[in-house]
């Protein structure tokens, strides 16, 4: 199963505002990648603000790239990666999942937003078919090999008018075995780039590496 991960970006009204460029990789994206791949699906990750900063924030062609992108690999789940500044953007690209490669592809949301707000994101953004509750590999996994249904811990989903809350899914008790994040599937040239903003004011060649899960700030 094709499946495209993609990490979206606050509208252009509030970002970027002053000179800051993060060029940090989502390795929660990096683990779901891994997870996806080695259940044996095909996965492709698509960063917004990498391709915003390619293009020195041209958002027409920001948005014409994700679209191509979507015609290309047509993903039969299209996952996103959403911060509550994110949204609105995620509501734009769940209807561009589903205008491009139909409406059986499933759009899926997870990260913190919808994992603290899953009815209020599946109300606000009717284009997402599923929110994943928590940590999310294993739960995607499923997903792939059984679509929505009660019995897959972790989510929540619409069946006709009703919200369908799942059992929530145990933390994995040993994070081990959901590496190594897939960073092959990364630009990792750009990531790494010299750059003042990873360690700050110091333009160094770096990048980022989980130690634990969850927020350290």
């Amino acid at each position: 199963m094709n499946v495209l991960l993609v990490y979206p970006v606050p509208p252009p009204s509030h970002w970027p505002l002053g000179r800051m460029r993060s060029l940090w990789v989502p390795t929660g994206v990096a683990f779901l990648a891994a997870a996806l791949r080695r259940a044996g699906h095909t996965a492709r990750v698509h960063l917004r603000n990498e391709v915003l900063i390619k293009n020195g924030f041209d958002w027409k062609a920001a948005d014409a790239r994700l679209r191509e992108v979507l015609e290309e690999f047509r993903p039969q789940i299209v996952g996103l990666s959403v911060l509550t500044p994110a949204v609105q953007e995620s509501r734009t690209i769940a209807q561009w999942a589903k205008e491009i490669c139909g409406e059986r592809v499933l759009v899926v949301a997870g990260g913190p937003h919808p994992t603290a707000l899953p009815e209020r994101m599946l109300t606000e953004c009717p284009g997402i078919d599923v929110i994943v509750r928590g940590e999310g590999e294993e739960t995607l996994v499923e997903l792939a090999e059984r679509g929505p249904h009660p019995d897959v811990e972790g989510i929540v989903y619409r069946d006709d008018e009703q919200f369908v809350h799942a059992p929530p899914r145990a933390n994995p008790d040993d994070l081990d075995r959901l590496g190594p994040p897939a960073y092959e599937l990364f630009d990792m040239g750009f990531h790494t780039a010299p750059s003042p903003w990873m360690i700050r004011w110091t333009r160094l060649s770096a990048t980022n590496v989980r130690t634990s899960r969850g927020c350290p700030n």
